[in-house]
């Protein structure tokens, strides 16, 4: 039995509860892996999807908690940046159009 090593939770080390499962390096101490709602859950995400969820729920499953919370605090830093015409197409985007947007800054370097 692990603990995720972001929220505690109690996870088996087993490709459907721990995402860091099978990483080689790992990146957890021993004992620790990362549970699937912090981690992330791709195929959480698609059956949300096909019963019809919207974008954001859709994309915050696949990306899991620690990563949304990552996104999320740029997204804020970004928006208090721009002119009020950057900060309305900003505001229009899909959530997952978002995520694509901090991500390429973040690779940029633009951002970290």
């Amino acid at each position: 039995m692990l603990s995720c090593s972001c929220c505690g939770r109690g996870l088996l080390d087993t490709p459907e509860q721990n995402v860091s499962h099978g990483q080689v390096p790992y990146p957890h101490d021993v004992g620790f892996g990362m549970c699937c709602a912090c981690g992330g859950d791709p195929k959480g995400a698609e059956e949300l999807e096909q019963a019809g969820a919207d974008d954001e729920e859709v994309t915050r499953r696949a990306m899991g908690w620690a990563f949304a919370m990552f996104v999320d605090a740029r997204v804020t830093r970004l928006r208090e940046g721009l002119n009020e015409t950057n900060r309305s197409k900003l505001d229009a985007m899909p959530y997952s159009k978002k995520v694509e947007v901090i991500c390429r800054m973040v690779e940029r370097g633009l951002m970290t």
